[in-house]
């Protein structure tokens, strides 16, 4: 801990600032004409069919030395139940805010998915060191398939909704989708003996590497669109950044800390704190849901866990 305190929060604040200079592009390039809604649409499309496919395959394709299948079992096991926790409060939390109800489901992605890859990493590194990062990816597998499946249906309605069309069916109309066709081939691979050639992990890796800056870039166009004291949210989005950012880590730390071993208690709680997944702007964008909303909870969420971040590593000792 005392290596976070001394160098790693600087790292962190580091990060921060890398993501709100990409933001502050998009920003503005939407005002000088270059990123309106229309182009918007085009870079979502893009990255959810070619980009983000190509990121989820290139870390399998690039990854060293593997762990034999029954420890990444075991692992994978503990992090569906570390999705668990978030999952009740997503559910429960939103209509004890009284958000409406047009709103629900964008509320809903908002306090459930993380922003694991982009912050969770460096982050679980500077207060764990190398020795978590396989533990972090082992968190992050299951969200690359709930983030295309559930995370859909939330941002199209929510759980819950009553629109004549069952969760379920919405859920099983993505399953086909690019991102999805990824994620089971990547967690395939995973349980390959073999190493790969190393081309095809260069080219994927290549094309990966377009999916932080442009979503980056969505969110900020997204904001350009609001008038500037409706960036910073109302205090419903507030709340549901608190929700996020404090209430999840702490139920998560409060549910493993009777069961878990000391590092995999650290990693899961750390993982929980993250900022709102930059995937939910990318979603709205393409479901035509309350982007807004999204944006404004992606931006304030990044903003606010650079102070909250130190509090979850203080509850951690």
């Amino acid at each position: 801990m005392g290596s976070f305190l001394a160098g790693g929060f600087f790292s962190v604040f580091e990060k921060m600032l890398e993501i709100f200079f990409v933001i502050a592009v998009g920003y503005a390039a939407n005002r000088c004409g270059r990123l309106d809604s229309g182009a918007r649409q085009k870079i979502t499309m893009m990255v959810m069919d070619i980009s983000l496919p190509a990121m989820m395959l290139a870390a399998v394709l690039n990854a060293g030395e593997r762990l034999p299948p029954g420890a990444v079992l075991q692992l994978l096991g503990a992090a569906l139940l570390s999705y668990a926790v978030p999952f009740a409060i997503a559910f429960a939390a939103p209509p004890l805010l009284r958000v409406p109800r047009r709103q629900r489901g964008v509320a809903q992605f908002i306090i459930f998915f993380g922003n694991l890859a982009f912050i969770g990493y460096p982050v679980t590194r500077a207060i764990f060191g190398d020795a978590a990062i396989f533990y972090a990816t082992i968190i992050l597998m299951p969200q690359n398939f709930l983030v295309y499946s559930l995370g859909v249906v939330m941002v199209r309605g929510g759980l819950g909704a009553s629109d004549g069309e069952s969760w379920l069916r919405r859920a099983a109309s993505v399953l086909l989708t690019p991102c999805m066709i990824a994620s089971v081939a990547a967690l395939a691979l995973s349980f390959c003996p073999w190493r790969w050639p190393a081309f095809p992990g260069r080219i994927c890796a290549m094309l990966g590497g377009v999916t932080t800056p442009a979503s980056l870039l969505v969110v900020g166009s997204s904001l350009a669109e609001m008038r500037l004291r409706d960036m910073f949210g109302s205090l419903r989005v507030y709340l549901l950044a608190a929700v996020r950012l404090l209430v999840c880590p702490l139920a998560a730390w409060l549910v493993f800390r009777t069961f878990a071993e000391p590092l995999v208690l650290g990693v899961v709680t750390v993982m929980a704190a993250m900022p709102t997944a930059m995937a939910g702007a990318m979603l709205c964008v393409r479901y035509h849901a309350d982007e807004g909303l999204m944006a404004q909870a992606i931006f304030i969420t990044t903003l606010l866990s650079l102070f909250t971040l130190p509090l979850v590593a203080t509850l951690l000792g």
